[in-house]
């Protein structure tokens, strides 16, 4: 599975990307599989926050993981 993803930057303060997951087969048909949002906000040097989003095809939500990133 690959993934296009795109950094939309800063919105509000929150970092923003989001991404198409695809596969691509021998006969080169591509197909989209699911879709995320990720978001994410700097406390400070050392800890982020995040909350990444899943959505299947019909781009209903399938689960979030949230969570603190701790950077030392």
């Amino acid at each position: 599975m690959k993934t296009l993803g795109i950094a939309l930057g800063e919105v509000l303060g929150i970092n923003v990307t989001t991404g198409v997951n695809y596969t691509v087969d021998d006969d080169m048909d591509a197909s989209f599989n699911s879709f995320e949002l990720d978001l994410n906000k700097g406390l400070n040097d050392k800890v982020t926050v995040y909350a990444n989003s899943d959505f299947d095809v019909n781009l209903d939500h399938t689960e979030t993981v949230v969570g603190f990133k701790v950077n030392f």
